[in-house]
C-alpha cells in the first residue's frame, strides 16, 4: 500500500525509536500495535513492512485498528475513506465500538476499544491519523479537528503500556487547546517531537506528534480526560492550569 500515509509512517519508524529496543529480543520478539482513524490502512502496512524488514520475519506481531465503519449507514459518506480493500481482508482486526459506527468521539466506543485490547497483551505503539474535511473553512482547520485529535489522544493513553510510543497527527499549534495537549503529553512521555515528514505536503499545516517512553497514567486522570470526549464537547481551552505553561515551554512552541 505505497500511499503517502505509508511513506510518512515508514519514515517516522526509521527516524525515531517508536519500537523500543526492549521489544526486540531475537527471533521471538512480541509486538502489539493499535492504529486509530486508520482506514484505508497505510500506517498498518508501513508498520508491517518495517517489522518484517528491520526486526525479523519471525516477529510475533498482532494489531488492532479503528476507523469509521464504511458499512454503517449512520456514517456520512463524505467523512469516510472510500478504499476498503485492506479492511475486507483483515476484518477481524478492526474495531467499531459499542454502536458499530467506529466513531472515536463516542465515550463508550473508547471504553470498548480499551476492553477489546486487554487480551492481546501489552501495546507498544499506538498511531492516530485522523482528520476532518475543512474545505469549507480551511482557516479554522486546527480548531475544527481539535476535538477529534483530543479523543484520539485519550484513547491512545488508555491503550498504551509503560514504555510505549504514540504517533498522533495534528496541525498547527496556535490554539490554546493544541498547546495544552502538547504540554500534557510532554508530562506523560519522556520525549515529544513535532515532526513534519518529508512526504507530508509542504503546502499544508499537517504535523505529527511523535511521543516515546510512556510513563503511564493513573486511572483517575484518564477517567477525567475521558469526560471531555464527545462530538459536541466544549473547546478544551482549560485542560491544564495556566501555571503549567512555563516561559521555556511557550518559547519552544513558538519556535515550532
Amino acid at each position: 500500500m505505497c500511499t503517502g500515509a505509508f511513506i510518512k509512517m515508514y519514515e517516522m519508524l526509521v527516524a525515531y525509536p517508536l519500537i523500543a529496543p526492549s521489544y526486540r529480543q531475537g527471533d521471538s520478539s512480541r509486538l502489539r500495535t493499535v492504529h486509530l482513524c486508520e482506514a484505508p490502512g497505510g500506517f498498518i502496512s508501513a508498520t508491517n513492512h518495517y517489522i518484517r524488514s528491520e526486526i525479523g520475519l519471525n516477529t510475533d506481531w498482532d494489531w488492532k485498528a479503528v476507523s469509521l465503519n464504511p458499512y454503517h449507514e449512520a456514517n456520512q459518506l463524505k467523512a469516510m475513506i472510500d478504499d476498503d480493500r485492506m479492511m475486507l481482508e483483515t476484518m477481524s482486526h478492526w474495531m467499531f465500538g459499542t454502536d458499530n459506527t467506529g466513531d472515536i468521539r463516542v465515550k463508550e466506543n473508547i471504553r470498548s476499544y480499551w476492553k477489546q485490547c486487554e487480551n492481546i497483551g501489552p501495546i507498544q505503539l499506538v498511531t492516530g491519523d485522523g482528520s476532518i474535511s475543512c474545505m469549507d473553512n480551511p482557516a479554522e482547520q486546527e480548531a475544527i479537528t481539535s476535538q477529534l485529535h483530543y479523543c484520539e489522544m485519550v484513547c491512545a493513553l488508555g491503550l498504551l503500556s509503560k514504555g510505549g510510543s504514540m504517533v498522533l497527527k495534528m496541525f498547527t499549534f496556535f490554539e490554546v487547546s493544541s498547546i495544552h495537549k502538547l504540554k500534557l503529553l510532554s508530562l506523560l512521555f519522556e520525549q515529544v517531537i513535532i515532526s513534519k515528514p518529508a512526504c507530508s505536503k509542504a503546502g499544508n499545516s499537517e504535523t505529527y506528534l511523535v511521543c516515546t517512553g510512556f510513563n503511564g497514567i493513573e486511572k483517575e486522570l484518564l477517567d477525567k480526560l475521558l469526560d471531555n470526549c464527545g462530538e459536541d464537547s466544549p473547546t478544551l481551552s482549560s485542560l491544564l492550569p495556566q501555571r503549567f505553561m512555563t516561559e521555556e515551554f511557550v518559547k519552544e512552541v513558538s519556535i515550532c
